[in-house]
């Protein structure tokens, strides 16, 4: 998980290092891991733009650290259901392009936490969550997976 092996920001223990990202892959790779989990929550992250993206893939090749996965916390503040629909809109197009993302560095798991503050607490949440879902699933390549983290 990015941001366990780097210095603890505000006594989070789950958040990420947005201010020194980079050395997540050699850390991992001292301490012998051969893929991390990345996180993307609502801090500055480099999966957001292209240049991001590149290094992201210039570090995966020199430390031999793949990323497996992405966690999207961010979805736990900015939910893909029980908001207006331009609010739904918009983080839809985030996942979009987190999905885009995903394709550039070959990471095959993109996890949606559904717990906590983004629980799905009635049958409105979970019916536009589907609809969510349906609408994403068909940009995913073959080999990509959503996994939903939930508490139902």
């Amino acid at each position: 998980m990015s941001g366990r092996l780097s210095k603890q920001i505000d006594k989070e223990i789950q958040v990420f290092p947005f201010q020194e990202w980079q050395k997540e892959f050699e850390n991992a790779k001292n301490c012998g891991f051969s893929s991390i989990e990345w996180i993307f929550d609502l801090k500055p992250n480099p999966i957001s733009n292209e240049k991001g993206i590149n290094e992201m893939n210039d570090l995966m090749k020199k430390s031999k650290v793949m990323v497996n996965s992405i966690c999207c916390d961010y979805f736990m503040i900015e939910k893909l259901f029980g908001e207006n629909i331009l609010e739904i809109e918009q983080n839809s197009n985030v996942l979009k392009k987190i999905i885009e993302a995903s394709k550039k560095l070959r990471i095959k798991n993109i996890e949606i936490p559904l717990v906590d503050s983004s629980s799905l607490k009635n049958e409105e949440d979970k019916k536009q969550i589907i609809e969510i879902l349906q609408k994403i699933i068909p940009l995913l390549d073959s080999d990509m997976n959503i996994i939903l983290e939930t508490d139902l």
